[in-house]
C-alpha cells in the first residue's frame, strides 16, 4: 500500500472556489493534524464533525464538506475535502455510519 499523499484539490472551476478560501501551507497542516491523530476511531470522529449530512426536498440525502481555518469551518466541495485529507468516498460514507444519535462514532476496539 502506497504512503497517504495530499491530493491537488478541486480546480478553478469549483463553484465554492476552495483554494482561494485556504492558503498553500493551510491544506498540508490539514492533512498532517488528520494523520497525526493515528487512532481510526478519532480520525472517523473528525470526518463525521467536518461532513454534514442533511436530507433535500427529493427525500435523499445531501452532505456538505468543511475543514477548519482560522478555527472556523469553512464549507469546501467533496474534491478538495477528500484530497486535502487525502482519503476515498467510501471513508467517509463508513465514518457516517458508525455514528449514533448524539453524534459520536462507535468506536471499535
Amino acid at each position: 500500500m502506497s504512503e497517504r499523499q495530499i491530493g491537488n484539490g478541486c480546480g478553478v472551476k469549483c463553484r465554492l472556489q476552495c483554494h482561494e478560501s485556504f492558503s498553500r501551507d493551510t491544506r498540508p497542516e490539514t492533512f498532517e493534524k488528520f494523520w497525526s491523530i493515528g487512532d481510526v476511531n478519532q480520525q472517523r470522529q473528525f470526518i463525521t464533525d467536518h461532513v454534514h449530512r442533511r436530507c433535500s426536498k427529493k427525500s435523499r440525502i445531501v452532505h456538505s464538506y468543511s475543514l477548519n481555518m482560522c478555527d472556523k469551518h469553512i464549507r469546501v466541495c467533496k474534491v478538495f475535502f477528500l484530497e486535502t485529507l487525502g482519503i476515498k468516498e467510501g471513508t467517509i460514507y463508513g465514518a457516517c455510519q458508525k455514528v449514533d444519535s448524539s453524534g459520536i462514532v462507535a468506536h471499535i476496539l
